[in-house]
């Protein structure tokens, strides 16, 4: 779980999957002893919070669609980035993507360096507006 901080009303704990979830029932458990982190100027509290539940997909499962996509493109510095597919969930939206880079721009990278390279994006309305916190 990540710690997203806290409002007036909320504490922010969130969980990323590396995969869509593919079964019909889901159990969340915690045991939290901190909230808080000195990086995000967020005050540190003690305590003991500990819960569990259990969340039935099915419904949420039934909604989920899956649209392949197809292409790609080469940055002029080598690095080539294919889309997989979109996946529209109730809880959010997940686009996957491989990335290569090629045997010029490996001879570019420092030893391994190459093993941390990502891809980050923005994503806008139709309006072109988009969340700036993203």
């Amino acid at each position: 779980m990540y710690d997203m901080g806290a409002t007036n009303d909320f504490y922010y704990l969130v969980a990323f999957f590396p995969e869509p979830l593919q079964t019909d029932r889901i159990t969340i458990e915690g045991g939290l002893t901190q909230l808080g982190n000195k990086m995000g100027n967020i005050p540190i509290r003690q305590g003991q919070w500990n819960f569990d539940f259990s969340i039935d997909m099915k419904k949420a499962n039934k909604k989920t669609t899956i649209t392949p996509l197809k292409g790609s493109y080469t940055t002029p510095d080598g690095m080539t980035v294919r889309l997989k597919r979109l996946t529209r969930m109730v809880q959010g939206v997940r686009l996957e993507h491989d990335t290569e880079l090629s045997e010029e721009a490996l001879a570019r990278s420092p030893q391994e360096l190459w093993k941390q390279q990502g891809l980050k994006f923005h994503l806008e309305d139709m309006q072109g507006g988009g969340d700036p916190k993203r």
